[in-house]
């Protein structure tokens, strides 16, 4: 038995067999077609992020509009593991402190974070763009760092 999973539905509905589906033209939600009854995990949608701020749950996040200042060391702080930050073009940039990152990636203790990916973001104005320490697989895509 296969199973087609559409998104807004309160339950899933069976179809004997996938080849009585018959779908001429793209249909928007739906999730996923999947052989054996088994469902994938859907994943959530993004965070927004409209300020400097300290990141210490996992997830997806992404900028909604440039940001800037901060009352700490850093503008994005990130402190866990499994974390996406897509700044979609958008800035992070600081014009007063001194010794200021624009984004710093870091665990303390032993633990070491990982699997962090950091992308499409403009860095400016700032004294460090970008501090890692105490991490692993951590990526970055499509960065531009100013200082």
């Amino acid at each position: 038995m296969s199973l087609l999973l559409i998104s807004g539905f309160n339950e899933a509905k069976d179809i004997p067999n996938l080849n009585d589906v018959n779908i001429e033209e793209p249909v928007l939600g739906i999730q996923n077609i999947i052989e054996d009854g088994g469902q994938e995990p859907r994943r959530a949608d993004p965070i927004e992020i409209d300020e400097c701020q300290i990141i210490d749950e996992e997830g997806e996040y992404v900028l909604s509009e440039d940001i800037s200042d901060s009352d700490g060391d850093a503008c994005i702080d990130i402190q866990a593991s499994n974390v996406i930050l897509d700044c979609q073009e958008h800035s992070i940039s600081n014009d007063e402190e001194d010794n200021f990152y624009g984004i710093y990636i870091h665990r303390n203790g032993d633990e070491r974070l990982t699997d962090v990916n950091v992308r499409n973001c403009e860095i400016r104005d700032v004294t460090r763009g970008i501090e890692i320490r105490n991490t692993e697989n951590i990526l970055f895509e499509d960065l531009h760092i100013h200082s």
